[in-house]
């Protein structure tokens, strides 16, 4: 079954793009998790939009054929916090060291959205990444240029000094304030006008 989700999602993950029409044959098609599942179906899928689903197997004129009858088929799956230019097996602070620049991020989160959508995920949403690496990697993903699920960026994090997002928390003042000039990586900013600052700084 993981075999099936990991197709369909970069099947879905690429129609959008191609703008091309899919007719993904299914053993069984399960659309809703409360209901029992659809014996053979085909699902229609025209721009990247699900148009309609057929009994049995079918296929439109012209449509791109992926033959999952012996395979149980589902919706993709939603992520809604994903760190796609991140290593988690990294320390954050080995993120400092000049190897991992924003451009390195931007190759990391390509690899990582390619897992992302062979582990069946058509839509993330990226909660925070140095500078505008995850914006490249959703930008290259909606062109086309590679592949990877949906992605709903917010881009470079904001915090509060000693919030969430602060790298520098249980640190001294002076290593504090030298992350928060660090390009690309982190913006600590207290109070409306500072924050308003760094928003419009961002945008």
């Amino acid at each position: 079954m993981l075999k099936a989700i990991a197709a369909i999602a970069l099947a879905l993950a690429t129609a959008a793009a191609q703008a091309e029409t899919y007719a993904i044959q299914a053993g069984r098609l399960i659309v809703d998790a409360a209901a029992p599942a659809r014996a053979a179906s085909t699902l229609i899928i025209t721009d990247g939009r699900i148009t309609r689903i057929d009994d049995g197997a079918t296929a439109p004129a012209g449509a791109t054929v992926v033959d999952m009858r012996d395979k149980t088929v589902m919706p993709g799956l939603i992520d809604v916090h994903v760190h796609l230019t991140s290593d988690a097996n990294l320390p954050w602070y080995e993120t400092l060291r000049p190897k991992y620049s924003e451009s390195y991020a931007a190759v990391t989160g390509v690899k990582n959205a390619l897992i992302t959508a062979r582990a069946g995920f058509t839509t993330v949403r990226d909660v925070g990444s140095s500078g505008t690496s995850a914006i490249a990697v959703r930008d290259a993903i909606r062109d086309g240029s590679v592949p990877g699920p949906r992605i709903k960026v917010s881009g470079q994090p904001l915090s509060m000094i000693g919030g969430h997002a602060d790298p520098a928390v249980g640190l001294s003042p002076d290593l504090r304030d030298a992350l928060s000039t660090t390009p690309g990586m982190f913006t600590v900013c207290t109070g409306t006008e500072e924050c308003s600052k760094a928003v419009r700084r961002l945008a």
